[in-house]
């Protein structure tokens, strides 16, 4: 997975630095832009087209960090919890469980005492 991630994100970052140096003129074209509202008008400062994108795109990836982060905090700590259950199994106890449970299972072993009490107990 971690080769997956590497890899998709080099490619990724080509086809980005490729979009970019294919199309400078457009990217480091100088914008004015204005807001007009019926009771306040406000011009911005001239600000290039990749710095806009990189505003935008910096404000998305932070707006989705925010909105995720009660469920990231929530599943760390569940896996804190599965671990902790986890944790209670440790290699001996399990083998131990399972060899108990075979005897349990395990029909008794046929002895003459245990045949004549059988018999015993028939009569009676």
């Amino acid at each position: 997975m971690k080769i997956f991630k590497s890899v998709s994100f080099i490619i990724i970052f080509i086809f980005i630095s490729l979009m970019f140096f294919e199309n400078d003129i457009f990217f480091l074209k100088s914008l004015n832009l204005k807001l007009n509202l019926r009771a306040w008008k406000y011009q911005f400062p001239t600000l290039k087209l990749i710095t806009l994108l990189f505003l935008f795109f910096s404000l998305g990836y932070f707006l989705s960090y925010y909105l995720n982060i009660k469920k990231n905090f929530r599943m760390k700590k569940e896996i804190k919890l599965l671990k902790k259950d986890l944790s209670i199994f440790d290699s001996k106890a399990i083998p131990k469980e399972i060899d108990t449970i075979n005897k349990e299972n395990e029909p008794d072993q046929i002895t003459e005492e245990s045949v004549t009490n059988k018999e015993e107990i028939k009569e009676n």
